[in-house]
């Protein structure tokens, strides 16, 4: 399994409030608006001290971070942007999410994430509070799909050895890159708008219950 997965978290819906509570934790970070520090311990943005075994530390990290390591970029009016061991930092950024939504309960915000090899990607959205809908592709299943999808792909696969040609790992390469950018994001972006077209009813639902 590969070691790293980089994860993008975007803030559909924020206000103002919002985008100033999120620089306020940004505050705690070390070296933050320091002129060439673009990456950030995660754990420092919980306010914290370390401690023997406290943030920073292994434990520590998978049960409040959930990867062992995790670092935050990029981090803006926008969202942020997290590189991780082994996982998606999903106990991590629902603490930012969550104290955002104290001073934002509007907040409407997008996780996408990706393994390195890749082993697997998806996405979640997150408001009210919580995570939401979401889908996941482990790597045999687009493996699968562009198997079926692409027969020049086919031509370049031998069944038996189960392996590819060269050209064949370097079209695997290209469709999966394609694939991510076209299915993951694009069933993110089809949820995203779904949701915004049936807010008020499904608040209605809620409110009937």
């Amino acid at each position: 399994m590969a070691n790293h997965v980089g994860t993008y978290v975007n803030f559909n819906r924020i206000s103002e409030a919002g985008q100033k509570r999120f620089e306020e934790l940004c505050q705690r970070l070390d070296g933050w608006n320091t002129e060439r520090t673009y990456s950030f311990n995660m754990h420092e943005i919980f306010g914290l001290e370390e401690t023997k075994g406290g943030p920073g530390s292994y434990d520590w990290n998978i049960d409040n971070i959930g990867a062992k390591w995790c670092y935050m970029e990029d981090c803006g009016d926008d969202g942020f942007r997290t590189e991780s061991a082994w996982s998606v930092p999903w106990d991590g950024i629902d603490y930012v999410l969550t104290e955002i939504h104290k001073v934002d309960p509007t907040l409407f915000a997008t996780v996408v994430y990706e393994d390195e090899m890749p082993n697997f990607v998806g996405w979640s959205t997150w408001h009210g509070g919580t995570y939401d809908e979401g889908r996941e592709w482990l790597w045999e299943d687009m493996e699968s799909q562009m198997l079926e999808r692409h027969e020049d792909l086919r031509e370049q696969y031998n069944e038996e050895d189960e392996d590819y040609t060269d050209e064949g790992r370097e079209l695997l390469w290209d469709y999966t890159r394609a694939f991510i950018d076209d299915v993951v994001w694009e069933t993110m972006d089809e949820e995203v708008k779904w949701f915004f077209t049936n807010e008020e009813e499904l608040k209605e639902e809620e409110n009937a219950v």
